[in-house]
């Protein structure tokens, strides 16, 4: 037996697929009683997925949910997308591992890594690490504004991992404020020791936030130069983004 808010989404569907229809229709289409989607129709219209005509009285769905399609199909095809980038990536810098995340309920998600063929380590892909410590989390933070980054500081704990995990709110948003400023971030053995992580933002018009990475031992990365590093990711992500109007932050 569907549950209501089932119903509702079977409503909202039907809509979706169908076009502006009254209620009486919807409920003939779906074997729903008048009264039950009249009440999931108001719903919907309360949350903003449905209008409704009063001259004509049929109902329609809004264009939050057309913004909503978009952001979940540019959400699935950036990681596709990313994946060839990614991997010339580590062909080039055959010593470090390229990852790809976003940000979520103030954390960095790690949505997918290419590994180096010598790697024998190898992290869950879907690992979620903090944001304050993490090249990648730092990438993501530095695209908030600078009351954002100051209610983060307020409002996440911060755990020393290595003796130079920044934990002092002052000195995080001071490096935050020079990631923004230089369009990318670093963490120098602040998550793991003799671990040097690079990462870019990406940002994109409809909201998507993303952020690649390169890391490896301090070494490597100081051989490869942090320079040459960012020129290579910031190119990767105009490539890999070119088709969905967004860019690197400069």
């Amino acid at each position: 037996m569907l549950t209501s808010s089932q119903k509702v989404f079977d409503v909202l569907e039907f809509l979706c697929a169908n076009g502006p229809h009254k209620a009486l229709e919807v409920s003939k289409a779906l074997s729903l009683q008048k009264s039950s989607v009249h009440r999931f129709l108001n719903s919907l219209i309360e949350f903003g997925y449905v209008r409704k005509d009063d001259q004509t009285g049929l109902f329609s769905v809004t264009l939050k949910v057309v913004q909503l399609g978009a952001m979940v199909s540019s959400k699935i095809d950036m990681v596709e997308t990313g994946r060839s980038y990614m991997r010339e990536l580590v062909a080039t810098f055959d010593q470090a591992t390229v990852s790809f995340a976003t940000f979520m309920d103030k954390q960095v998600l790690v949505l997918r890594r290419e590994y180096p063929r010598n790697c024998v380590t190898r992290i869950d892909l879907s690992q979620q690490l903090p944001a304050y410590c993490t090249g990648l989390g730092k990438a993501l933070l530095s695209t908030k504004s600078e009351e954002e980054i100051d209610e983060y500081i307020a409002t996440v704990p911060r755990t020393a991992y290595t003796l130079h995990t920044l934990t002092d709110g002052a000195r995080l948003k001071q490096d935050l404020l020079a990631a923004k400023e230089k369009g990318y971030a670093e963490d120098i053995s602040e998550i793991s020791d003799s671990l040097h992580c690079v990462a870019v933002p990406i940002l994109t018009p409809h909201g998507g936030l993303w952020a690649i990475s390169l890391s490896g031992h301090c070494s490597v990365i100081r051989e490869y130069g942090v320079e040459n590093i960012v020129k290579h990711l910031k190119k990767a992500v105009w490539d890999m983004t070119s088709g969905y109007s967004a860019a690197p932050v400069a």
